[in-house]
């Protein structure tokens, strides 16, 4: 084991260099046409990264080998699009070999080993990968766009059409369609089972049965694309190796990449799993290296339409780069290569439904498959995943690609984590891009998002309304002749106090299907997973966005054109009802539905905005865009920033709130009251939560199965009076004689801390006795609630750096550097300053969404 960790320590070092690479053919010759062609690597700056991409992604790299979900990867991020008539630069024509100048790599670096056993050898860039079920799309599905623009077929053509012998058991109603996106309903094929014969395993597979209708079930499988790679073959009259090396990789000068990796490759080839015998009982077991790992696409001499491909990220970038490009790419020394036209590719990229989401036509969109999916990609983008721990992504809307190829399966099988870092990186590019912006023009693209209502202009009532009185008030005229699904819980109520349901009802609305958030609809569930169900006074559906699904499917939108939200937040970063509107967003993109937000005032008010801006790449249902722990926005206000910075194109209405104030809280306004969560019971808490849930992912109480949750917080192993008095301490006194908290350089205001014991019945330490202390809001003008949980913070760590889980308190504050600072006792100021950067970004963004400025 030191020995491995010493070579791993060393793999770090030189794993930056490339051993010299000779130019081949696609087929393993000599080429002196088509030269292997890369792209220029340069600064992430020059394409618009943040410059700390580079430190964000060697993060995730080491991460990953630290935490053993792989012996070895290579990470690569560019961009494309970049192609113009003058863009040869002196630099890359005096180049003396040619690049593609349509994209550039900003980042690409590998990390650990492409072999551990026998001998250890380290991860290089351009260390060959077996691409696994990436195949499916860079082999299979763009062979077949290459052949759908000669016009070979047609989407809907029955595949016995050109397979006469696959005409049995209900099969003829398969097409090419269902095929590419999962749905034909054919029984999966296991083809080691039968005699490795090509012959014999054809005739076998011709001769499978139906399991359901053909796009009824959507069934991720091997099956359907063995049969798409056999296509390809009665279309084009050659192999899946020659029409690919000849139609794609060869013009592309991709020589790394192939089925049957050649003897110059198998140099560079990472080794996978032991045990090739386990697929052929003649041969020997050994170490699996430049053979394909797939034992289907094996039976069929490593050439599959399911698996079979080996590649290198510079080769991916290439391709990523030609799809990027609309399917035509250009060399520095002048050559226009052509690969597919881009209608073509647009119309195999395009977001088709199934019946849990949205695929490609060989290619994944957003599907249960898509946790590799970049959390913020525009639904432009498209991509794919392997077994061996592969990922490829392209997104089109940010001009990007992200390739993440690393080995999952030696010296060990390991679970598929790197499904979950493809989506990491992907993410974090993202995050970092700092596209030159309009602000001016967004602004007003996004005001004219908001309904400007016929009567507000003449009325002078000055009460608050929210969206569901001002559409109430025009007898829901937005509505008219829609087909409505509502998204909502016990918070959708009018300033009487009625149902939202009830009176969209009652005016006419044709409600298709109710959907509801976290807590369900009657907003009293504190169960993880909450199951559909039907409304008993309408007979409505409802279908649950926090069960199996948090984004409504295809089968879910049926019979619906548009989407209205109308959920009541609290302000707060990681309260998980803006993901639902989010995320639901992202759904009426991806088909084409109106979304509507009825907007609701913040109730802790719209002008205090406070907190670390989450780090890149921490998206997810708490954290749904990156912004501070108190935004200080309102629903619609967010609907429009996620619209514009996700560039969803979204068919979206906000109908804005009246006479409602930015400085203002909840306790202004004659609104009923009604818990917006089964835990937040009064407006106190509410102001509390983004300072005091900060610590509640860790060994912490919030008094949950107690009458104050959020107004209380402890544990068995504090000491409430000791506790009570540091934090006390940091309060700024104004006593008479002038003395003030030696903490004075960023002190609290408006709370004190009283020490309190108390037994939760529910929830964290049930049944236990606790000891802490409660928050007594005596100034709700000054509180600060953000610097309070950060104070909280520091105190536990200062008095409990033992019994206190201060990593898990990152679940939520979602900050490393913060954590940084507290475990290192740095003063409150050090640790607000070092926020600033971000947060003055964040201010900036914000800025182009706000509806209500006064």
């Amino acid at each position: 084991m030191k020995k491995y960790l010493i070579l791993l320590l060393l793999s770090f070092v030189i794993s930056g260099f490339n051993s010299p690479v000779d130019v081949k053919s696609a087929s393993g010759q000599e080429n002196n046409t088509t030269p292997h062609l890369t792209l220029e690597i340069v600064p992430p700056e020059e394409l618009n990264f943040a410059p700390e991409l580079t430190e964000w992604l060697d993060q995730v790299g080491n991460q990953m080998i630290e935490n053993d979900e792989t012996s070895g990867a290579v990470i690569a991020v560019g961009r494309g699009k970049l192609h113009t008539q003058d863009q040869n630069s002196d630099k890359t024509a005096s180049s003396t070999q040619p690049v593609i100048i349509d994209g550039k790599i900003a980042y690409l670096k590998a990390f650990g080993y492409r072999q551990v056993e026998p001998d250890p050898l380290p991860m290089q860039t351009d260390s060959v990968f077996d691409l696994a079920s990436i195949t499916k799309s860079v082999s299979t599905s763009l062979s077949l766009a290459i052949l759908y623009d000669e016009k070979k077929f047609q989407l809907d053509d029955p595949v016995i059409k050109y397979w006469p012998e696959f005409d049995n058991n209900g099969k003829g109603v398969i097409t090419f369609k269902d095929f590419l996106l999962h749905v034909s309903g054919i029984k999966d094929a296991w083809i080691i089972e039968w005699p490795h014969d090509q012959q014999i395993i054809w005739e076998k597979m011709a001769q499978r049965p139906m399991e359901v209708e053909p796009g009824t079930r959507f069934k991720y499988t091997c099956t359907g694309f063995l049969c798409l790679g056999k296509l390809v073959e009665k279309l084009s009259g050659q192999t899946l190796k020659e029409f690919t090396d000849q139609r794609i990789y060869g013009p592309l000068g991709m020589t790394d990449t192939m089925y049957q990796p050649n003897e110059e490759l198998q140099k560079r080839v990472v080794t996978t799993e032991f045990g090739q015998g386990k697929y052929n009982d003649t041969k020997t077991d050994k170490w699996i290296k430049g053979e394909v790992h797939d034992p289907q696409s094996w039976y069929l001499n490593g050439i599959a339409g399911n698996a079979g491909v080996f590649s290198t990220a510079p080769d991916l970038a290439v391709l990523g780069t030609m799809l990027l490009a609309g399917g035509t790419v250009h060399t520095s020394d002048g050559k226009e290569i052509k690969i597919v036209t881009p209608e073509t590719l647009n119309l195999f990229t395009a977001p088709w439904p199934i019946p849990d989401g949205i695929r490609g036509l060989g290619w994944d969109k957003r599907s249960p498959y898509s946790s590799n999916r970049g959390w913020n990609f525009s639904p432009l983008a498209f991509g794919h995943s392997g077994f061996t721990g592969t990922v490829f992504w392209v997104d089109p809307g940010n001009d990007l690609f992200v390739i993440l190829l690393g080995n999952r399966l030696h010296p060990k099988s390991r679970n598929n984590a790197m499904n979950r870092q493809g989506g990491k990186i992907g993410t974090i590019a993202v995050d970092l891009l700092r596209d030159p912006v309009d602000s001016e023009e967004i602004r007003a693209r996004a005001m004219k998002k908001v309904y400007h209502s016929p009567e507000s202009s003449s009325r002078k009532d000055e009460k608050v309304l929210n969206g569901i009185d001002v559409l109430e008030r025009e007898n829901f005229a937005l509505l008219k002749d829609r087909k409505v699904g509502l998204i909502t819980n016990h918070t959708g109520l009018n300033r009487q106090g009625e149902s939202n349901i009830a009176i969209m009802r009652k005016a006419g609305v044709n409600l298709v299907a109710l959907f509801s958030p976290e807590h369900g609809i009657s907003g009293i569930s504190e169960s993880g997973n909450i199951d559909d169900s039907q409304d008993a006074t309408t007979g409505l559906p409802i279908y649950s966005l926090y069960g199996e699904t948090r984004r409504p499917t295809s089968s879910m939108l049926q019979g619906i054109d548009t989407l209205v939200f109308d959920i009541q937040d609290i302000g707060a970063r990681f309260y998980t009802y803006m993901s639902t509107m989010g995320l639901a967003m992202q759904a009426a993109a991806d088909h084409h539905l109106r979304f509507i937000v009825l907007d609701r005032i913040n109730p802790i008010g719209g002008a205090q905005v406070a907190g670390p801006v989450s780090d890149p790449g921490t998206e997810s249902f708490i954290n749904f865009d990156q912004m501070p722990v108190r935004h200080g926005m309102t629903a619609g206000e967010l609907a429009l920033m996620f619209n514009e910075k996700q560039k969803l194109n979204l068919d979206l209405v906000i109908v804005p709130i009246e006479n409602w104030k930015r400085n203002s809280y909840w306790e202004d306004y004659d609104l009923p009251w009604i818990n917006p969560s089964p835990n937040m019971r009064n407006p106190m808490s509410e102001i509390l939560y983004p300072g005091t849930c900060l610590v509640e992912s860790s060994n912490i109480s919030l008094g949950r199965g107690t009458e104050m949750p959020f107004e209380i917080m402890g544990a068995p192993w504090i000491d409430g009076e000791k506790f009570a008095e540091r934090l006390n301490s940091r309060i700024a006194f104004s006593a008479s004689d002038g003395s003030r908290s030696a903490f004075d350089e960023k002190p609290l205001a408006g709370i004190r801390f009283e020490p309190i014991t108390f037994t939760p019945q529910a929830s964290r330490y049930t049944k236990e006795e606790c000891h802490g202390v409660r928050f007594i809001l005596e100034d709700i003008n000054q509180i600060e609630p953000v610097r309070m949980g950060i104070v909280i913070m520091q105190e536990l760590y200062n008095m409990y750096p033992d019994q206190w889980e201060i990593e898990a308190g990152y679940n939520l504050l979602l900050h490393r550097k913060t954590i940084d600072h507290i475990k290192a006792k740095a003063p409150i100021s050090v640790i607000e300053s070092d926020w600033q950067p971000d947060f003055d970004r964040f201010m900036e963004i914000r800025n182009r969404f706000l509806i209500y400025t006064d």
